[in-house]
């Protein structure tokens, strides 16, 4: 179940991502954009797609409470009491209004509506809005907000674009456009993150299920800055294709909502030491640590590991030299993303050799 309820979070940044794609290019002259070619089945299917994808956290806690009082009755109270169902509906009955603005050829202006409503709703169901509800709300919309729309552009125009591509055009407003959308999702995710884990912990949550997604969500992170800054530095050069690098990073990006997919469905760091007792620490953690892994957690670099540690980093590093030359030389964007890969492999168990 819970691998479902994590692939049906995935699914969700993907549908919303691809609709928000379309609404923001709808609002962007022809001659600052590729042609695009998106079937409108294909923006049908993302429509009904998010009714299903966003039932999977009301399934999670249908789930924590059938047993006790019937699955009818659990998800009857969900809906009715629960900000996860109360948010559910709402997504519910406005992707049928968007479907039908899709297929009669709406309004791009309802469409931005719809989209706003749904993104608001998404942000009411989350973690940190059941928390504090203002703070959260607002921080978990904002940090969606920001992801939909950075992805929802990259998407379409590295999967959907056709001739005319009007590149020069496209890169001179996307460049900036990107990179306030990343400033919005690096501050609002550490705003998030702060909710559900204090700072001065966050090495010691490693040792948690949660952490260790945290971490290499971050780690993930970096290539994907790489990747983006690369393509802001070279789109200056007339002559610069970005296709191949979009494409790669695009492919990043289907991992980084990976992990921040399966963070919803563990335990949250909120006292370390307690989840450590009442649960057990990560399996993954301890096994990387070579030992059992008692409480009080207080991680720290071990002197033992520094320089297995160290280098892992230094060839971390190295494999992000190596993917900006390959996105500079405008190689095979499947190449790109080897190396991405191989740099985050490099870093997350660098930095797990160091502490754990």
């Amino acid at each position: 179940m819970s691998i479902i309820i994590a692939a049906s979070e995935w699914l969700t940044y993907i549908f919303f991502s691809l609709l928000m794609g379309h609404v923001v290019l709808s609002f962007v002259p022809e001659n600052k954009k590729p042609v695009l070619k998106v079937s409108k089945h294909l923006l049908l299917v993302s429509s009904l797609g998010i009714v299903f994808s966003t039932f999977g956290p009301v399934l999670q806690v249908v789930f924590y409470f059938y047993e006790s009082v019937g699955a009818v009755r659990a998800f009857y109270a969900v809906l009715t009491d629960f900000q996860v169902g109360h948010a559910w509906l709402v997504i519910s009955w406005v992707c049928l209004f968007m479907m039908i603005t899709i297929l009669f050829n709406g309004s791009r202006y309802l469409k931005l509506l719809w989209m706003v409503i749904m993104i608001l709703a998404v942000g009411y169901s989350s973690h940190v809005a059941s928390l504090s509800l203002w703070e959260g709300w607002m921080a978990h919309s904002l940090h969606f907000l920001g992801v939909v729309l950075w992805a929802g552009v990259l998407l379409h125009i590295s999967w959907f674009a056709a001739s005319p591509l009007n590149w020069p055009a496209f890169v001179k407003w996307f460049s900036p456009f990107a990179a306030a959308c990343m400033a919005v999702i690096l501050t609002t995710g550490f705003w998030t993150m702060t909710m559900v884990v204090e700072v001065k912990d966050y090495a010691d949550s490693w040792v948690l299920s949660y952490g260790q997604t945290l971490l290499l969500k971050h780690i993930v992170i970096l290539p994907l800055l790489l990747i983006a800054f690369s393509n802001a530095y070279l789109s200056r050069k007339n002559s610069y294709n970005p296709r191949k690098t979009l494409k790669a990073e695009s492919l990043i990006f289907l991992l980084t909502i990976g992990c921040t997919a399966f963070l919803g469905i563990l335990s949250p760091p909120h006292d370390i030491d307690f989840t450590v007792d009442s649960e057990g620490a990560s399996p993954w953690a301890e096994y990387l640590a070579g030992k059992s892994i008692q409480t009080p957690v207080n991680l720290s670099v071990t002197g033992g590991n520094v320089w297995e540690g160290a280098s892992l980093l230094i060839l971390g590093a190295g494999f992000l030299g190596m993917l900006f030359l390959l996105i500079k030389r405008d190689k095979s964007h499947y190449l790109t993303v080897l190396f991405g890969l191989l740099s985050i492999m490099s870093l997350y168990f660098g930095l797990n050799r160091l502490f754990l």
